[in-house]
C-alpha cells in the first residue's frame, strides 16, 4: 500500500469532517447561506464524510497490522477516527 494514498485518504476525510460540524452547527445556527454552499456542506458533511473515514480507518488498520505507518500527523488520525466514533453514535443512536 502507498504511503502517499493513506496520507491523501486521511486529509480528505479530515476535510469532510470539517464539513461534517459544519452541518452539525448549521442546524442550530441560523445564517443565510447560498443554496450552493448548502449543497456542498450536506454533500461533504453528511455524505462523503462517514463513507471517507470508514476507508481511512480501513487504511489505518491495515497499516497499523503492517507496522508501515511512515511520518504522518498522528493529530490528524485521533480526529478522523474520534469523529468516525462520533458519527456512529449521531447517524445510528441518536
Amino acid at each position: 500500500m502507498n504511503p502517499k494514498l493513506f496520507a491523501f485518504v486521511q486529509r480528505v476525510a479530515f476535510f469532510c469532517n470539517i464539513f461534517f460540524i459544519g452541518c452539525l452547527l448549521m442546524q442550530y445556527i441560523e445564517y443565510a447561506l447560498p443554496q450552493v454552499v448548502v449543497s456542498i456542506m450536506l454533500m461533504l458533511g453528511w455524505v462523503l464524510s462517514p463513507v471517507m473515514n470508514v476507508i481511512a480507518f480501513v487504511l489505518f488498520m491495515f497499516f497499523i497490522v503492517r507496522g508501515d505507518r511512515g511520518d504522518f500527523p498522528v493529530w490528524i488520525l485521533l480526529v478522523n477516527v474520534v469523529l468516525l466514533f462520533f458519527q456512529i453514535f449521531h447517524f445510528f443512536l441518536v
